[in-house]
């Protein structure tokens, strides 16, 4: 079994207030499904557009580390994840929501 890292990289919106919502639910249920997670607010980044125009863009980091899941377990935490991406870009007007999974060695 293996640990996985989630991270979410939530764009700031000018709508803040439906931003902040979405934030505090994501770190509301990261810290119940998996003990904790980390913010970390306001960042630059940038983006190549569908229309291949670079995009200037402010963003919000949330990452949390999993509880050791079987093959099975990460499978359906992606399912999840995709969904949710997906209804986080829709509901924030957004062309996408990027969100990752990678594998994690605790030292």
């Amino acid at each position: 079994m293996k640990r996985y890292r989630l991270t979410i990289f939530l764009p700031v919106v000018p709508e803040y207030r439906r931003f902040l919502a979405f934030r505090e639910l994501i770190a509301n249920a990261a810290s119940w499904l998996f003990g904790g997670c980390t913010i970390v607010d306001h960042l630059e980044g940038r983006y190549r557009s569908r229309q291949k125009e670079i995009v200037k863009d402010t963003i919000c980091i949330i990452f949390t580390d999993t509880f050791p899941m079987t093959s099975k377990q990460k499978n359906q935490l992606k399912s999840i994840v995709r969904h949710i991406a997906d209804r986080i870009a829709q509901s924030l007007n957004q062309e996408t929501v990027y969100i990752t999974l990678t594998p994690v060695e605790i030292c």
